[in-house]
């Protein structure tokens, strides 16, 4: 028998919610759009086949979170990304 693994969220856990923050962030831009799936054994993509995510607006809106977050972004360093 495996061992199932569980997560416990607790909403008032502050580094949780900035994580959480952070990676909502990460999508800062992407339109909304309204769930148009229903529950099932198949899984559902989050974009429509069309559409892509553009590697520098990723890169844009990391940079953004990391900003915000303290954390340094070596790819802002010009020597590292001439």
């Amino acid at each position: 028998m495996s061992k199932q693994l569980q997560l416990q969220f607790e909403v008032n856990q502050e580094h949780q919610l900035s994580a959480i923050e952070s990676v909502v962030r990460l999508f800062d831009g992407l339109p909304k759009r309204s769930p148009e799936f229903s529950l099932g054994g198949e899984i559902v993509p989050n974009l429509p086949p069309h559409e892509t995510l553009r590697e520098s607006w990723l890169r844009e809106n990391l940079a953004a979170v990391q900003q915000k977050n303290g954390i340094e972004n070596p790819l802002a360093d010009p020597l590292m990304n001439p």
